[in-house]
């Protein structure tokens, strides 16, 4: 008989007893299911990062200075320090003054934060003008009375027109300041507004990604996380509001020469490289910057995830050998419930060659069954995990090595646990089990 004609034979066995099928394939299926999971979320979380590395902040390090009355501020001369110390290297740096404010338009007032920044904004924040340009160095250089309004700052001013070339009035300080609007903002999505600095998911995204499914405890669950991780909790909700209005820096000047934040946006790959030049070019000015950054994709691409591997393959072989010490047993009850079928097929003409290909390939039948039932069951536990995950980036891929390797060890060990059963099979004598029949 050939392999085809074996294969069914194989497969009208294992559908005779489907429960005690299902119950033997508990092993392989879920050394499968352990050998795909942490390679599905981690080869989908790296892809994730990198394709929307923007997107879930993982390509920008913001920094600020400790807020004491002996430390120094940021000033627009550390810019200048920051594009040494990243030479080499794909960098651009953006500051930032932040000024809480009012706008007004015809009998319309709205609060909003004034953000005064420079032509490289864009850049830096990969976030652009989707009507009109954007603010130019000749406005930065001129103190052009012009801005930039978010998407929904624009909404809200102007709710029935374009809000391009039409005037509005901020307030600073004491003084009115009439300023033309250039441009307006694109809109960002949900999951990039609800993705903080460090890439956590802010509660409000995961209730609208998760539906129904609402984790209430996710932001407490973040903060701990931040806490252990010494991370310094810093407002930079103004960065996901969608209602400032951006001006050139120099409309909003100061006699120190102060910024509150400076954003650069670097490489990805190289984010920590990036932010310990950083800190080491400012702790060089005597400077005490706080830099906020995308921890997972760094944790990611370390070494550190060596032990996660290390700790899959153990429990996958474990799982693999339970697997096959349960086949093994299955397969020897299954000869001796079919002395008759055995003997009936040597009389036939098979030979013990034939009798033992066919428990063979019983067995990777078996095997390679579970295997393949396996797969799914780790990637629907991966998705399900990427679904609580804190981090915005967690995605899930189709990790096809560890597929094919777990396949390969379905075939392995199927042949391994079918070959007593297949010899002791073979060895029977057909003429002694008919005649006890």
């Amino acid at each position: 008989m050939g392999i085809l004609s074996n294969t069914r034979i194989a497969m009208r066995a294992m559908l005779r007893r489907p429960v005690r099928t299902f119950l033997v394939l508990q092993g392989v299926s879920w050394a499968a299911a352990i050998m795909v999971f942490p390679s599905a979320v981690e080869k989908g979380s790296i892809h994730n990062a990198i394709r929307n590395a923007s997107r879930f902040n993982a390509v920008k390090i913001p920094v600020r200075a400790y807020e004491k009355p002996e430390t120094e501020k940021l000033t627009l001369s550390d810019v200048e320090a920051i594009e040494t110390a990243l030479a080499g290297k794909e960098w651009s740096v953006t500051p930032f003054r932040n000024r809480t404010s009012e706008a007004l338009v015809a009998s319309s007032i709205m609060k909003t934060t004034l953000v005064g920044t420079n032509q490289t904004s864009p850049k830096t924040r990969s976030f652009y003008a989707s009507q009109g340009r954007y603010l130019t160095a000749e406005d930065v250089k001129e103190k052009s009375r012009v801005c930039v309004l978010e998407a929904l700052a624009a909404e809200r001013l102007f709710p029935k027109k374009s809000p391009l070339d039409k005037n509005v009035v901020v307030r600073l300080g004491e003084k009115l300041l009439t300023l033309q609007v250039v441009g307006v903002m694109q809109k960002r999505d949900r999951e990039q507004l609800a993705t903080d600095e460090h890439g956590f998911r802010r509660e409000d995204s995961s209730e609208a990604k998760l539906g129904r499914f609402r984790v209430r405890w996710l932001k407490e669950m973040v903060k701990k996380i931040k806490f252990m991780l010494g991370i310094p909790l810093e407002d930079t909700s103004w960065k996901r509001t969608e209602e400032c209005v951006h001006v050139p820096l120099s409309l909003l000047p100061r006699e120190d020469d102060s910024v509150d934040w400076l954003i650069v946006k670097t490489d990805p790959l190289e984010i920590m490289e990036s932010a310990r030049l950083i800190q080491n070019s400012l702790v060089a000015r005597n400077k005490e910057p706080i830099l906020l950054y995308n921890i997972f994709l760094p944790m990611l691409l370390s070494d550190q995830l060596r032990v996660k591997d290390d700790l899959t393959l153990a429990l996958f072989l474990l799982c693999l050998a339970m697997g096959g010490i349960v086949v093994t047993n299955i397969m020897l009850m299954s000869v001796m419930e079919r002395h008759r079928e055995i003997a009936i097929r040597r009389v036939e003409g098979a030979s013990k060659k034939d009798i033992v290909c066919q428990f063979l390939t019983e067995g990777i039948v078996l095997c390679v069954t579970g295997a393949l039932l396996g797969v799914p069951v780790g990637l629907g536990l991966a998705y399900m995990a990427s679904l609580f995950e804190p981090y915005a980036i967690c995605g899930v891929g189709i990790p096809l090595k560890e597929t094919l390797i777990a396949l390969a060890c379905a075939i392995v060990l199927g042949t391994v646990a079918a070959i007593l059963p297949a010899k002791r099979a073979a060895n029977l004598d057909p003429v002694v089990i008919l005649q006890n029949e």
